[in-house]
């Protein structure tokens, strides 16, 4: 009998275990095939996420609860892999499905996202979702090429936070704008990406974070950004949205904290540089997951569309890892995920590359590095001499997955002529032969011999963000001899002398810095506005074509050029170019502002008055630009478009602006009156301008408007005589 109970519990053990996985499959299933339909896809990414910070991956002390309580109804990856420890070119990845060598972005800044990349959003867009992205840095700012496909892309912040490397808002002002976004996009089907920078350096959480995590700032960080994906969950939840929303949550790269001497990132591809969270929310999920088996962050596209039942682009480098979120790994699952740092490359060091499985690391350098990641996980083993054989079989599949990225895509996007070998060259990807084979080049430095040069340099960084120039000035110098032709140390004394006013020192920097790197365009920028300081505008012009050449709708290149034209007296020049600059930044007030005085002092009113006019409308509150505009059109009665009504309201809100204790302002506003036949309100405002420029000791100004008194006085306007 006894037995008999035993077989029975056994069978059913095993009708449980089926019924379960059954139920599991009909689920999978029936939200693949779109019988329960996704809402909502939200793609959470928090910059400079090492995962082993997150408590539910390990982290001792608790950082992050709500991410803790969400991951009990989701799918955890434990190994997830960036392709690149930098913001812009990990949030390419995580968009387009591809890696760096085949979207062409490997730093900030100084890459922009081309067209013919094919994005998430793009995707979504074409299957019937709202496209939204709020993101939380500038190095993710729209001009970097990351907001196609996106229908909104709220990348302008209210209150600023300056940092080392540049400008940032907190996550209190992201998540207000996502539980706004949230608000009025509840009954749409659509896609957001919510981008929190909090954890980049500077460190400094918000109370209570702070005095809780005071030993370890970086952890503070952590814990504030996620108390900030908490609140935006709740709110999820308030409005019904959260069962019915695919929700995703990753790192775009990790950190190094002083591990093999790097304090931040970018430079190195260890694992703490480039292991990061991923952990995803099918809609109705209710129960926890694990996956062990290695992914990346490559893998989010063809996963998103295959969730969807969407078809997956064919340009893309990750893989479908929908089966893995419920337990099902594909026979023979085997993976080469690619990472890669150019970061070394800028200072004349070999290019980072590196290919890792579930059990090996990989990293090509001038001494290439083999590590069991499996047991020592903070890579302080290098097996390359022990194991030849693994070394040999790693180096192939790195070079097949970069002849797979650049060389055989569907479309021949590249094709590896000449040109195309001498620009991966110079990234410090390969050395390409004549027949198009990709062959590691290993004629550089090795990096790892260069890290205290880098950290050199970012100390100088810090220093120069904090206003300690001379400081700087004195690192960067004593770096000189150890790396004279590191082009970045001399950009960095070039900003210095131009801050300090040094400008014939900053043009020699400048100077140094083309010699350096005359390929890139943006030394051309520095020398050409370094000379505009000196007053030389004959070379500054000659500078600033150079770089208008290389890079025509660069806005600094353009502005640059046209003051050298304005300054050298070649006004139809100037005017050409700051129509160039314009039509590459129509919202900018400085230029329309530029192009409105060159009109007027070519006589060209209307179209000083236009151009002021849009400016306003930029920026209302503009002082100068309210009293030019009402000045003209008041004074100038040969305008096609002059408007008297809307003269007056411009100098009123001008005077109301400066509290009406500025004599220029009331000098305006009595010049107006008068244009429009107010004489007594012109007499008042102008005895009052002539009291007020007394009272400040401006006695040639109240003299003038003394003058402009006695006409109004007489019933007439003040006109200015016409230009000769």
């Amino acid at each position: 009998m006894m037995l008999l109970n035993r077989i029975n519990r056994k069978y059913q053990i095993i009708i449980a275990i089926v019924i379960i996985a059954v139920a599991a499959t009909i689920e999978f299933l029936s939200i693949k095939n779109g019988k329960h339909e996704i809402r909502n896809i939200i793609l959470i990414s928090i910059d400079t996420c090492r995962a082993d910070y997150l408590s539910c991956y390990g982290y001792p002390q608790e950082t992050t609860p709500n991410i803790d309580a969400f991951a009990r109804n989701a799918t955890l990856f434990k190994n997830v892999i960036s392709p690149v420890p930098i913001t812009l070119p990990a949030h390419c990845t995580m968009l387009t499905g591809t890696i760096p060598p085949f979207h062409g972005v490997h730093n900030n800044s100084f890459f922009k996202l081309a067209p013919s990349n094919q994005t998430l959003p793009e995707i979504l867009k074409q299957n019937g979702f709202n496209t939204s992205a709020i993101v939380s840095a500038f190095v993710l700012d729209k001009r970097f090429g990351l907001a196609q496909g996106f229908d909104t892309y709220h990348d302008t912040f209210k209150k600023i936070k300056y940092n080392t490397f540049g400008n940032e808002r907190n996550g209190d002002e992201t998540t207000q704008a996502a539980l706004d976004w949230l608000d009025k996009n509840k009954d749409n089907r659509s896609f957001l990406m919510l981008h929190y920078y909090d954890p980049h350096a500077d460190y400094a959480p918000p109370e209570p974070f702070a005095s809780k995590f005071a030993d370890n700032l970086y952890a503070g960080e952590i814990a504030f950004t996620d108390h900030c994906i908490g609140r935006f969950i709740q709110k999820l939840k308030d409005l019904q949205m959260y069962d019915s929303a695919l929700l995703i949550i990753a790192g775009d790269h990790g950190e190094m904290l002083g591990e093999h001497g790097e304090k931040e990132h970018t430079f190195f591809i260890y694992e703490s540089a480039i292991k990061v969270p991923l952990i995803v929310k099918l809609p109705g999920q209710k129960k926890a997951s694990t996956v062990t088996q290695p992914v990346g962050l490559v893998d989010i596209v063809p996963t998103v569309c295959s969730i969807l039942n969407i078809d997956i682009p064919a340009r893309v480098h990750g893989k479908d890892i929908s089966a893995l979120l419920h337990g099902k790994v594909p026979d023979a699952y085997e993976r080469y995920i690619y990472s890669e740092s150019m970061t070394p490359t800028s200072y004349g060091a070999n290019s980072l590359m590196s290919i890792s499985t579930e059990k090996w690391k990989f990293i090509q350098s001038k001494r290439p590095e083999l590590y069991d990641i499996t047991t020592d996980t903070r890579e302080e083993h290098n097996l390359v001499e022990k194991e030849p054989h693994r070394v040999r079989i790693l180096r192939d599949k790195l070079r097949e997955t970069l002849e797979r990225a650049v060389l055989k895509d569907p479309d021949s996007r590249f094709k590896l002529d000449p040109e195309s070998i001498r620009r991966l060259q110079s990234l410090g990807y390969v050395a390409g032969k004549e027949d198009g084979e990709i062959v590691f080049d290993d004629s550089k430095d090795d990096p790892k011999d260069l890290i205290h040069i880098f950290v050199q340099y970012q100390k100088a960084v810090v220093l120069v963000a904090n206003n300690e120039l001379e400081k700087a000035k004195k690192v960067l110098t004593d770096l000189i001899p150890q790396r004279p032709d590191f082009p970045e140390i001399y950009s960095q004394l070039g900003s210095i002398e131009l801050q300090q006013g040094n400008y014939d020192q900053a043009v020699l920097h400048c100077k140094k810095l083309v010699e350096l790197s005359p390929d890139d365009p943006t030394v051309y920028i520095s020398l050409s506005g370094a000379l505009l300081k000196t007053g030389d505008y004959k070379q500054s012009i000659k500078y600033g074509l150079k770089a208008v050449e290389m890079v025509p709708d660069n806005i600094d290149a353009q502005i640059n050029l046209a003051i050298a034209f304005n300054k050298e007296g070649d006004l139809d020049q100037a005017v050409n170019t700051y129509i160039k600059a314009f039509q590459l930044s129509p919202e900018n007030a400085k230029i329309c502002n530029s192009l409105a005085g060159i009109f007027i002092s070519q006589g060209k009113f209307d179209q000083a008055l236009g151009y002021y006019r849009r400016s306003i409308k930029i920026d209302p509150n503009q002082v100068m630009v309210l009293h030019n505009l009402a000045r003209i059109q008041s004074t100038r009665p040969s305008l096609s478009s002059r408007n008297i009504d809307e003269a007056i309201i411009l100098a009123e809100r001008l005077c109301k602006l400066t509290n009406y204790k500025q004599p220029d302002a009331l000098d305006t506003l009595a010049t107006v009156y008068a244009a429009a036949e107010k004489f007594p309100q012109a007499i008042e405002t102008a005895q009052k301008a002539i009291d007020v420029a007394t009272s400040m000791n401006k006695t040639e100004l109240a003299q003038e408007i003394a003058a402009r008194l006695e006409l109004y006085k007489q019933s007439m306007p003040y006109m200015h005589p016409p230009l000769q």
